[in-house]
């Protein structure tokens, strides 16, 4: 009786609500009709079942916003993602990637669908991806470098609008699908690898591959001034054609020299954004590394 009162009060028109609700739906219209007033139009909305088939439930998967937030999830995928659980914008529009503009344009209570939705945590993660993909490196700063500088990365006071940071989330952001994938992955645009991933190193450090990263190392320290992309992609192809060698036999151990990993942005702008001295640095590290493995 309290509900119905208080949604009276406050001239509630409609009341959505959740399908276990439709058992007191009589009962609510019942007490409206004993008051003499008119009752809201009421709509059921689907519940929302965990990946197993079970209602969602705080042991079940459920979890706030903040959560959420702090698992590196934007707030326009949320929204976008949870807005379609259990609605469509309607027949034949097959979007699932849809502004909030398009959402409130679109919406009608007559998509709303009777059938249970499930909450598909893949499918949040893949939007979020499209949603990092079409942020700006800029719109990203006050997200990602809170984490880099929780993990120690870069000093407390650095300044947030630093261009080299904007530049880093540039390269990484649409290879990332959440901003904390993003944060981790950044850790050698920082520090110098201290390890390198092992079954990289097995397969693309080799003796060889340390004479062929010396000859780099000694191209790349003969370019005058700084190094950008053009130049170095230019710089390993005329290298790969002179040895007689595939591209990918002189990048990939450069690859792994420079980040320690066998994956990620370009290498040429990798490199580029590194900087000379880093770069040449990090090549002699590799060389040493790869001649105390052959010792």
């Amino acid at each position: 009786m309290a509900n119905v009162v208080d949604d009276h009060l406050m001239g509630i028109t409609h009341v959505l609500r959740g399908d276990e609700w439709i058992a007191s739906t009589p009962r609510h219209v019942l007490l409206y009709e004993a008051f003499g007033w008119t009752p809201p139009a009421f709509a059921h909305l689907p519940v929302i079942l965990a990946p197993d088939g079970k209602k969602l439930s705080k042991r079940k998967g459920a979890a706030s916003v903040l959560d959420y937030q702090r698992a590196g999830y934007l707030p326009e995928a949320l929204f976008n993602f949870l807005a379609l659980l259990g609605w469509s914008p309607g027949e034949g529009d097959n979007r699932e990637k849809m502004s909030l503009k398009e959402l409130i344009a679109s919406f009608s209570l007559s998509h709303v669908s009777p059938k249970a939705a499930v909450f598909d945590e893949k499918k949040l993660e893949w939007m979020n991806g499209l949603y990092m993909a079409e942020r700006s490196a800029a719109s990203l700063l006050s997200e990602v470098v809170p984490l880099w500088k929780e993990k120690g990365w870069i000093e407390a006071d650095r300044n947030q609008d630093d261009p080299y940071l904007t530049s880093v989330i540039d390269l990484l952001k649409v290879r990332s699908k959440k901003v904390t994938e993003l944060a981790d992955s950044a850790v050698y645009f920082f520090r110098d690898p201290v390890s390198f991933d092992e079954k990289a190193a097995k397969k693309q450090f080799t003796p060889e591959s340390a004479a062929t990263l010396e000859r780099l190392r000694e191209k790349i320290e003969g370019i005058a001034g700084v190094i950008d992309a053009a130049a170095l992609e230019a710089l390993f192809h005329d290298f790969a054609e002179a040895a007689n060698v595939q591209p990918g036999q002189l990048i990939h151990p450069a690859r792994l020299a420079v980040s320690g990993v066998s994956f990620g942005p370009g290498l040429f702008e990798l490199m580029a954004l590194l900087g000379k001295e880093t770069v040449l640095q990090r090549l002699n590290n590799a060389i040493v590394f790869i001649r105390s493995m052959k010792a």
